[in-house]
């Protein structure tokens, strides 16, 4: 008994028989969006807010110098 080593627990591996490695990196991928509308089209929307926000500002300008009157 004082001789004698305790057994260790055996070290094992599961191989699946049915394992996709290429359909498990799908599941795990995060879903991506993409806009459909183009970059131009973007930029035009960009432009036109700039000119809104513009007009206003000006307008907001010209409200505000008649009230000092």
């Amino acid at each position: 008994m004082l001789g004698t080593r305790l057994p260790r627990n055996r070290k094992f591996q599961i191989e699946y028989q049915y394992y996709d490695p290429e359909k498990e990196d799908r599941k795990h991928r995060s879903i991506k969006f993409t806009r459909i509308r183009s970059k131009k089209a973007a930029q035009k929307k960009s432009l036109i807010w700039l000119f809104a926000l513009l007009a206003f500002i000006v307008y907001l300008l010209y409200f505000l110098s008649k009230l000092r009157k």
